[in-house]
């Protein structure tokens, strides 16, 4: 507990810090598309997954420090760590983020999301090679279990925006909900051909003969003009160099990967089958349906207007009590 609160007071004090360059990170619970609740039948068929991984200001967002969400579906890319990795760079790389010699990432302990040997490869190949447009991009992690923050604020915001839509069709949907629920938003979708495919060059040798094992990491820093990766084991312990690469590895740019897939990832048959036989009916149901709501909702206008235009009784003055 003394760990997670010495953590959660250095966050707030990043916070704080207006001139200071400081995000938060986080994948948003997987939204099933599309949402309509007013069918039971939507419920229970298997839908399309949309991910949001979201990059939030610790301080709030600002038109100088906008809120980014790089949003994909599972038919273009998936969630494994090479396609973390590449969300994770196509924030850093962002147009809408301020000029800054340093960048801190706040994060949770998700393995596959943000603590893995594959993004710290990737992280320090595209510092070194000046890919990123930060001389240090440095990440910190919260004490599993207490690593509330700014990003996991705007996820709720963003739920409070389905609730406001009463159905979410569509991509499109999702991403005008990602896109209102902060007034300083920067919505990126994602295309299959973003998405590279990372090297994994760590040697089991040197992993196994470390005394710090990646889970126990705590904080990394990745410099331009250091062909080490920095690390904290506790919070209040001093940085020291976490060798896990082969010693003939070569850092390539960005530039030189490959592409993960030549062709959006696509969705299983079954799952083709399931929505091409119960949410297309649906459709055409919420067609009707939204056509009814319409029609109710322009029905009470009118009447509301029509009830305000009530002609006086002949014979009674305006505001005249009755006798």
């Amino acid at each position: 507990m003394k760990e997670a609160r010495r953590r959660r007071k250095s966050y707030e004090k990043d916070a704080e810090r207006a001139t200071r360059l400081v995000y938060t990170a986080d994948l948003q619970k997987v939204s099933m598309l599309p949402r309509m609740e007013m069918f039971k039948e939507a419920a229970f068929c298997r839908r399309l997954v949309a991910l949001n991984h979201s990059f939030v200001p610790a301080g709030g967002s600002a038109p100088t420090k906008p809120v980014v969400a790089n949003i994909w579906h599972e038919a273009i890319a998936g969630r494994t760590a090479s396609e973390m990795a590449t969300s994770m760079l196509a924030f850093l790389t962002n147009d809408a983020l301020p000029e800054a010699d340093k960048i801190t990432i706040w994060l949770d302990n998700c393995s596959y999301q943000n603590k893995n040997y594959l993004l710290f490869q990737a992280m320090q190949a595209a510092v070194e090679n000046g890919d990123v447009p930060f001389n240090e991009v440095e990440f910190r992690y919260f004490v599993a279990g207490h690593s509330f923050m700014a990003a996991e604020s705007y996820h709720s915001r963003i739920e409070a925006e389905f609730k406001k839509m009463e159905v979410v069709l569509n991509f499109r949907d999702f991403s005008a909900a990602c896109r209102s629920a902060d007034k300083n938003c920067v919505t990126n979708s994602l295309r299959y051909d973003q998405f590279l495919a990372f090297p994994d060059d760590r040697s089991s040798s040197l992993i196994g003969k470390s005394s710090t094992t990646i889970s126990q990491i705590c904080a990394a820093k990745f410099s331009r003009g250091s062909p080490q990766i920095m690390v904290k084991d506790t919070w209040r312990g001093l940085w020291k160099a976490f060798r896990f690469l082969k010693r003939d590895v070569n850092l390539v740019p960005l530039s030189s990967l490959d592409q993960l897939r030549e062709a959006p990832r696509g969705i299983g048959k079954r799952k083709k089958k399931d929505i091409q036989k119960t949410l297309l009916p649906l459709f055409l149901n919420f067609q009707g349906w939204r056509k009814e709501a319409e029609l109710s909702r322009r029905k009470a206008c009118w009447d509301l207007r029509n009830y305000h235009q009530v002609p006086e009784p002949v014979g009674r003055k305006k505001n005249a009590r009755p006798g």
